[in-house]
């Protein structure tokens, strides 16, 4: 399946950034967000402090302002369903310790009635001290989604999730072993859903 055009515009933007001489990842502070405004509008900077402490901002407010100043936004965990709180940080513990990339594919009501498909790639950048403590997340949808709460547009419930698939970034792909859910309304398996071995066409960093 292949990635949306224009999370893959943001893996060359993400691509492009300058590194430390022999590092893997970019620095957080080296991402201009009008680079990313450009190509998507709703974008996310998350910062984990601990394992569950993620702390999130700049969601659908992409300024200079906002993106320099210290993440005064909330803990992810705060607004996570039940179901999902291991899960997430198992998910972004693969993000930042392999590291790597990933992209969660959601299906939600679309404005209008019918079903949209809503497209969420993930990247890690380091902090000050090159440690890969920052995931971007981007997120486009195929067509114009209902309304959704705040909560819903950060953390998905079980039952919107399609699938789950992390890509090689430099150090390979995480093997990661999700908890199961209780709430998971699609006939897919758990395998199906999180642990497709296939990165998304295009994504290939």
């Amino acid at each position: 399946m292949a990635l949306p055009s224009a999370l893959d515009e943001i893996i060359g933007i993400w691509r492009a950034l300058p590194r430390k001489a022999g590092a893997l990842l970019p620095c957080r502070r080296a991402l201009n967000p009008r680079d990313l405004a450009r190509a998507l509008p709703r974008v996310a900077l998350m910062q984990r402090r601990e394992r569950y402490d993620i702390q999130v901002g700049m969601v659908e407010t992409p300024f200079d302002a906002h993106w320099s100043e210290g993440m005064a936004g909330f803990n992810a965990f705060d607004i996570a369903d039940s179901d999902m709180r291991e899960n997430i940080a198992r998910f972004c513990d693969a993000i930042l310790s392999q590291p790597a990339g990933a992209w969660v594919e959601e299906k939600v009501e679309a404005m209008g009635g019918g079903e949209a498909t809503v497209s969420t790639l993930y990247l890690p950048l380091s902090d000050r001290q090159d440690r890969a403590t920052y995931i971007m997340g981007c997120s486009v949808s195929d067509r114009p989604a209902a309304h959704r709460s705040l909560r819903e547009k950060l953390v998905p419930t079980p039952s919107a999730i399609a699938a789950v698939r992390f890509f090689d970034i430099g150090r390979g792909k995480p093997s990661v072993a999700f908890e199961p859910m209780t709430r998971l309304a699609r006939s897919a398996s758990l395998k199906e859903r999180f642990l497709d071995p296939a990165a998304p066409t295009g994504a290939s960093v």
